[in-house]
């Protein structure tokens, strides 16, 4: 497993930069495509994609992630391509479910370096800050706890805020895993039943303004310095130079169409 110190991601935070990591990849409930341009949903050759699923907390870890969303360069892409997709996961479903991040590449030559970037934001910058479910407040002045941040990263990554992300080396491993815990298991949001944790449908215009209270606080954006960061996946080269990204947007989802009227009984941003 190899981070990104959080310094390189500033360096590189206008070109999109991201990382990656080398656990093993999990089983997937989908049957194999015969689509000979398809491989497991992606179009095959591929230099960049991503693949989102879900797993009940309390299923037998061995039973597979179901697949939500694919995300995928096209096999022409030229360098420099980036590719937005949403994925939409029922609200229910994403509290009490794993995530799963599948990242990778069908074409080392083209995709040296896959670098896989989960989505945080700053919850506090102040020196007197009580977590969601917390009593005792912390210092985030020096922004150096985890605590004082929100959004998925804390929790994936081992090290955050040091490193924000992993990346890996596509001749070794050309694919690689990361699953987020359910937030009804972390309860990194004091058991307050959001979907903040995996879900980050927060638009630009919200994003500028700060909110001071509540689980949904977050310190709003500023110029040269955002202080929010969707998920992201990026393709380098051996120089650093950004080749391909995803930018990824998870939205819980509100209601099917076998109800009327609104409902948003976990919120999530949007």
């Amino acid at each position: 497993m190899k981070p990104i110190n959080k310094l390189l991601v500033v360096l590189f935070i206008f070109a999109g930069v991201t990382v990656g990591c080398t656990e093993e990849p999990v089983a997937v409930l989908e049957q194999p495509s015969t689509d000979p341009n398809l491989e497991d949903g992606v179009a095959a050759g591929s230099p960049l994609y991503l693949k989102v699923g879900v797993q009940w907390e309390s299923a037998d870890p061995k039973s597979g992630f179901e697949r939500m969303g694919n995300c995928a360069l096209p096999v022409d892409a030229t360098q420099g391509s980036t590719v937005n997709c949403t994925v939409s996961i029922p609200e229910g479903q994403l509290y009490y479910s794993n995530v799963s991040f599948d990242v990778g590449t069908f074409n080392a030559n083209s995709c040296p370096i896959v670098e896989f970037r989960p989505y945080y934001y700053l919850r506090s910058n102040t020196a007197n800050f009580t977590p969601p479910g917390e009593t005792a407040a912390i210092d985030c002045s020096l922004l150096q706890d985890k605590k004082c941040w929100g959004g998925a990263a804390p929790t994936l990554v081992t090290d955050f805020p040091k490193n924000t992300g992993y990346y890996f080396l596509t001749l070794v491993n050309a694919t690689a895993n990361y699953t987020l815990p359910s937030e009804n298991k972390t309860r990194w949001y004091g058991g307050d039943g959001v979907n903040y944790l995996a879900a980050n449908d927060l638009s630009l215009a919200s994003a500028i303004a700060p909110v001071a209270t509540g689980s949904q606080q977050r310190v709003g954006q500023v110029a040269l310095d955002p202080n929010w960061y969707g998920y992201q996946v990026n393709c380098t080269d051996h120089w650093a130079r950004v080749l391909y990204t995803i930018n990824l947007t998870i939205r819980d989802e509100n209601q099917d169409n076998s109800h009327s009227g609104p409902e948003d009984e976990l919120t999530d941003w949007f």
